[in-house]
């Protein structure tokens, strides 16, 4: 399974910690399906949210799972940098 850990720069909170990195694998099918039934894919910021959470392997120490609620609080920055990692891991699977 590929996966790709990728540097935050300003951090994903859950409940008192920040967390500094986050580690995603390669979607699958059934991910992409899974994102589609919590938001719709023509909702394209909610979908990419919502296939990160599914693909979200940890968050530094913390080893989820992972929500599009825990996601909403992201900082714009983070979310491209995770956004870019998932293009990449897409990519490579090609």
């Amino acid at each position: 399974m590929s996966t790709k850990t990728i540097p935050l720069r300003h951090g994903l909170k859950i409940g008192q910690n920040t967390y500094k990195s986050m580690t995603l694998r390669a979607p699958k099918l059934g991910d992409l399906i899974d994102a589609e039934q919590d938001t719709p894919a023509s909702n394209l910021f909610a979908f990419r949210t919502a296939l990160i959470a599914q693909v979200a392997v940890s968050a530094d120490d913390f080893t989820g799972p992972f929500s599009l609620g825990m996601l909403r609080d992201l900082e714009p920055e983070d979310f491209n940098l995770l956004t870019d990692g998932l293009n990449a891991l897409q990519k490579a699977g090609e």
